[in-house]
C-alpha cells in the first residue's frame, strides 16, 4: 500500500510495500495543514514525515534527537527537505530516522574548514551558528521575517552579584546599531585606555553617587558631581561652575570678578564728574580741568574694555 502526502492519519504509517530494512527519504510537509503549526507539532511529537524516491509517504515517523536538532523543513508541500537515514522496525513494520545526510558539496566544505554548524529556520527566520577552524571565525546570525523578533540574549548571574562576562580581544571592537546602543549600570561605568603596560592613560567614567569623570592623557579633567562642574587643564589652574557662581582658581576663592558693563558704567560717571571738578581760590572758584578733552575721549573708549567673549550676570 502506497500513501499520498495528503493522508491524513494520526498514526505512525506501516511501510508498506517497502521490503528494505533501511533508506533514505527526505523530510516533507502535509498539503492540508499550516506549515507553522505542523512544524510545532513534529518538535512537541518528536516525529517527522518521510517521502523517498519512489513517492511512498509516511507520517509521524519518530526521529532521533540529532535528527529533531539538524533538520531543515521544505517551504512547501511539494518540496523536499532534508536526506535522512532511516531503518524499519520490523516488529511494527515502522520507520525511524536516524540522521541526517548532507550532500556531497556541504560535506566537502565541511571537512575542508573543519567547520561545525547549527542552523535553524521556521517560517522565514533563521538562527545560524557557524564554527570553522580553518578560518579562526565563529559567525552568529539571527534573522526574523517578522517585526519586534530577532533577539540575542546572554545572561550572567549568581546569587551575590558578582558574575563576570569578559571579553579581551587583540585587535578592535565595533559595534554598531540602525536605532539606539545603551549602556547601564547600577554603580559604575568605566571606559580605560591603557598604555603598553596596562596602566590608565585616560579614562572615562561614571561611579554611583560621585558623578562623572573625564580624563585624557595630557592630564585634562573633568569633574562633573551633585551640585557642580570643574575643569583643570593639564597642571594650570581649575574652573569650578556650580548651581550660583563660577569660580576660579579653586572652589572658593577669596576675590570677585567685576561686571564689565556695570564698571563701564560706573567709570563713565567718575570721568563726568572729574570734568566738572573745581576748586576754591582767591580769585573764585577756578575753572574746569584743562584735560577735560582728553577725559572725554578716554571716555568714549571705554567699551573697549567688554569682552565679546566671556559674559558674566
Amino acid at each position: 500500500m502506497i500513501n499520498s502526502i495528503g493522508r491524513k492519519s494520526l498514526g505512525t504509517t506501516p511501510v508498506y510495500g517497502v521490503k528494505d530494512p533501511s533508506g533514505v527519504a527526505y523530510v516533507v510537509i502535509p498539503e492540508d495543514q499550516d506549515r507553522s503549526e505542523y512544524i510545532k507539532h513534529c518538535y512537541m511529537t518528536g516525529t517527522l514525515m518521510l517521502r523517498n524516491e519512489l513517492g511512498s509517504t509516511w507520517k509521524n515517523v519518530f526521529a532521533s534527537n540529532s535528527v529533531m536538532r539538524d533538520i531543515v523543513f521544505p517551504d512547501k508541500s511539494t518540496e523536499r527537505g532534508s536526506l535522512v537515514i532511516w531503518i524499519r522496525i520490523p516488529k511494527h513494520n515502522t520507520a525511524l530516522a536516524l540522521s541526517i545526510v548532507n550532500l556531497k558539496n556541504e560535506v566537502g566544505l565541511i571537512r575542508e574548514e573543519q567547520q561545525q554548524r547549527f542552523q535553524k529556520r521556521f517560517d522565514g527566520n533563521l538562527v545560524d551558528f557557524d564554527m570553522r577552524a580553518q578560518r579562526s571565525t565563529i559567525d552568529l546570525s539571527i534573522g526574523s521575517a517578522e517585526d519586534n523578533k530577532g533577539v540575542l540574549r546572554i545572561n550572567v548571574a549568581n546569587p551575590n552579584k558578582t558574575a563576570e562576562f569578559l571579553t579581551n580581544v587583540r585587535g578592535k571592537i565595533d559595534y554598531f546599531a540602525d536605532n539606539s546602543i545603551r549602556l547601564g549600570s547600577y554603580d559604575e561605568i568605566l571606559l580605560n585606555i591603557l598604555d603598553e603596560d596596562g596602566e590608565e592613560i585616560s579614562h572615562f567614567k561614571h561611579k554611583k553617587d560621585e558623578g562623572w569623570s573625564i580624563k585624557d592623557q595630557y592630564d585634562n579633567v573633568i569633574h562633573m558631581r551633585d551640585g557642580s562642574i570643574s575643569l583643570k587643564v593639564s597642571e594650570g589652574k581649575e574652573v569650578w561652575i556650580t548651581e550660583d557662581k563660577i569660580s576660579l582658581s579653586r572652589e572658593d576663592p577669596e576675590y570677585k570678578s567685576v561686571l564689565g558693563e556695570k564698571l563701564k558704567e560706573k567709570l563713565e560717571e567718575l570721568i563726568d564728574e572729574i570734568k566738572l571738578i573745581t576748586v576754591p581760590t582767591a580769585q573764585g572758584p577756578s575753572g574746569i580741568p584743562n584735560n577735560a578733552a582728553q577725559l572725554t575721549q578716554i571716555r568714549s573708549q571705554l567699551s573697549v574694555i567688554l569682552s565679546d567673549i566671556v559674559k558674566l550676570d
